[in-house]
């Protein structure tokens, strides 16, 4: 969830979702059509699986064959609370108001591998799912650990020419940078 055309994207892909599962004869597929997992719990994950929550279940109505209940919201998140940008106690009060609003939250888990209609997770929870919504982030190529130079994060550090540091100066770009960005697009 980076910009407005992944919002759309996903809204997209809801409304396509919904619009299959009430089809009569998808009623076997209704549940990974309906499990919507989030990666993350921060605040991009809590907001995105809070905003996909309520779109959902105000779309409901609009499908004959679907019922609230059908609906399955589920929130990853490694820490022991949601939004730890917001430290213990708040973090535990949004865990709580989340959870009543019907997503569920599966703390200090990660998701460890992911097929076609399946998301497992590290607690060795199986959820069948066909759509998985990363907000968690990303961690640096491990081949990284074999470039002999300045690194920032486990990214390699660059100059704002996007130079790496060093008397070669090659050029750094991507992912796998890190530094100033630069004012000249």
């Amino acid at each position: 969830m980076k910009s407005l055309g992944d919002a759309i994207q996903l809204r997209n892909r809801l409304i396509a979702h919904l619009e299959e599962a009430d089809t009569e004869c998808a009623r076997a597929e209704r549940p990974p059509l309906l499990t919507f997992v989030i990666a993350g719990g921060g605040f991009a994950g809590v907001e995105t699986v809070a905003s996909m929550n309520d779109f959902l279940r105000d779309a409901i109505p609009f499908y004959p064959n679907l019922r609230e209940d059908m609906l399955r919201l589920v929130l990853v998140h490694p820490g022991e609370f949601i939004l730890p940008e917001l430290g213990g106690k708040l973090g535990r009060y949004a865990d709580k108001k989340v959870r009543a609003r019907g997503v569920e939250i599966f703390s200090k888990s990660k998701v460890a591998a992911v097929m076609p209609r399946e998301i497992e997770l590290t607690n060795g929870e199986k959820i069948i799912s066909s759509t998985l919504v990363w907000t968690a982030g990303t961690s640096p190529n491990p081949i990284l650990d074999f470039v002999a130079c300045a690194k920032e994060r486990g990214r390699i550090k660059v100059n704002p020419h996007l130079e790496v540091e060093g008397p070669r100066r090659p050029l750094g770009a991507g992912r796998l940078r890190a530094g100033p960005r630069s004012r000249h697009r």
